[in-house]
């Protein structure tokens, strides 16, 4: 049986291809400094600078799914979407620091995996 570690690298794994490391540095700053909802609704909003950060939210959200911390998420690009939705409806303060201790825990692993930036890009 898989620890909690083993089971936040593999998915992790998985979920950083293509990911550029800057993007996902920026995410454990913006959680620790504003929160995991306000974070949340920063990276949700629609412009296109913020896509690297959404979809790194988005395997954060299909993460906390598997585990059970969020219910239902879809892996999809509205995922990020859904597990802010379902904090702010369905969660208690509990589940919400639940979901912040396990997404910080989880972007460690993305941040380790994700591609550094080319010199020639």
């Amino acid at each position: 049986m898989d620890n909690l570690e083993i089971l936040r690298a593999k998915h992790a794994l998985k979920k950083a291809e293509g990911l550029k490391k800057e993007s996902v540095n920026r995410l454990p700053g913006l959680i620790v400094s504003n929160g995991l909802l306000a974070t949340l609704a920063f990276v949700c909003e629609e412009k296109p600078e913020r896509e690297p950060l959404k979809i790194a939210m988005d395997a954060v959200a299909e993460y906390l799914s598997k585990r059970n911390i969020l219910k239902d998420i879809k892996e999809n690009n509205n995922a990020a979407k859904e597990m802010l939705h379902q904090l702010i409806t369905k969660g208690s303060s509990l589940d919400l620091q639940q979901a912040t201790y396990e997404t910080l825990k989880y972007l460690a692993y993305l941040k380790r995996f994700s591609e550094k930036k080319s010199s020639s890009s």
